[in-house]
């Protein structure tokens, strides 16, 4: 595994690609990077779950998400049809596009400041969110709120100066698209912290000093989509550790507590990387997907008295309650039950023959 991210076992095709994937490799490492995976109960078995894994799977060893095939049109193979920027080989782009899965990445962000909130509380501390998510908005003296909403306040812990902790969630990105963009790569491969730090900077001058005039600590919590935390991000674990250790076990805390961060983490970034997906896919198709009028019309009802000339026999994927046997769907369609399967449409779906009528 480490010879196939380092390079050693598949060399690269180009500088550039060599550059990316040292950046991403700095993305999956880290602490706590993959505790995600030893958090069983966040994937209970499932169609969902087990794909999500698989996902998961795919990215910790570098290998190309499968769930990215043939979102780009043939003719224009390696630029997203949603932003229109570089589409890299991995489709790691899936989770970096800025115009594709806005719902899912939000959804993502909120299953992370959830699973936060549900440690802290775990461990015997009040954090407070609201009804939608976040912490109380910060209020000028005008009384008009500001849009800065830190997304939890941490009670019962304070910081150095004995206040209680404001943070806020991010979720960030080594191989951002663009040739405009490719600097940050290098600068990911060449620093493993480079990322993190970055979006830690920006929180700290976007909430730190009006956090600090409403009496606020402030801690940005940033996570890489492939589960490397920030600076700031361990060392708030580690202060939430400190002030509980007289009654919460070490083992406890970092072995079943915050694996639990990373796995929403792993869920999350599934979810938006489906619905990156179907607005990619969307965008492809003409006029995004909708009928334009130029779609040949649906058969009309004389098509369901047709008689089949094949043997009864011959198996086809069917309704089981059309079938003459109980194989549950793979059946010998029985062709003296067309007149009364044509019945259950006209009754279930009068739309589909409304034309027709007319």
């Amino acid at each position: 595994m480490a010879a196939n991210l380092l390079g050693e076992a598949n060399p690269a095709p180009t500088p550039r690609h060599a550059i990316e994937r040292r950046a991403r490799w700095n993305n999956i490492t880290g602490t706590h990077a993959s505790a995600g995976f030893t958090c069983i109960h966040a994937f209970i078995p499932g169609v969902k779950s087990n794909a999500a894994t698989h996902f998961a799977l795919q990215q910790q060893l570098d290998r190309p998400f499968t769930l990215g095939l043939n979102v780009c049109a043939p003719c224009a193979p390696n630029v997203c049809p949603c932003c229109g920027l570089h589409y890299d080989d991995r489709g790691r782009h899936l989770l970096m596009c800025t115009k594709a899965g806005l719902s899912e990445r939000h959804e993502q962000h909120q299953k992370i400041v959830k699973a936060l909130f549900s440690v802290l509380s775990e461990v015997g501390l009040s954090p407070i969110i609201d009804a939608k998510g976040h912490a109380p908005i910060f209020v000028h003296a005008s009384a008009e709120e500001n849009n800065k909403r830190p997304d939890l306040v941490i009670g019962g812990m304070c910081d150095d100066s004995g206040r209680n902790i404001m943070v806020d969630v991010t979720v960030v990105g080594a191989t951002p698209a663009g040739e405009h963009n490719f600097a940050q790569s290098r600068y990911a491969a060449n620093d493993k912290h480079y990322v993190t730090e970055k979006a830690e900077r920006k929180k700290i001058d976007k909430y730190e000093a009006e956090a600090a005039d409403e009496g606020f600590g402030f801690a940005p919590f940033v996570l890489t989509h492939g589960g490397r935390m920030g600076k700031l991000a361990l060392r708030l674990l580690k202060r939430v550790y400190a002030a509980v250790r007289d009654c919460v076990d070490e083992w406890y805390y970092y072995g079943c507590l915050v694996p639990k961060i990373e796995a929403a983490l792993m869920l999350g970034v599934y979810g938006r990387a489906l619905g990156s997906k179907r607005d990619m896919m969307a965008a492809r198709m003409p006029d995004g997907g909708r009928d334009n009028g130029c779609t040949p019309p649906p058969p009309g009802p004389a098509h369901s008295h047709a008689r089949w000339g094949w043997s009864e026999g011959a198996t086809f994927d069917c309704d089981a309650q059309w079938s003459a046997g109980a194989e549950g769907g793979a059946c010998a369609f029985d062709e003296g039950r067309s007149s009364e399967y044509y019945a259950f449409l006209r009754r279930a779906h009068p739309q589909w023959f409304a034309s027709a009528s007319a």
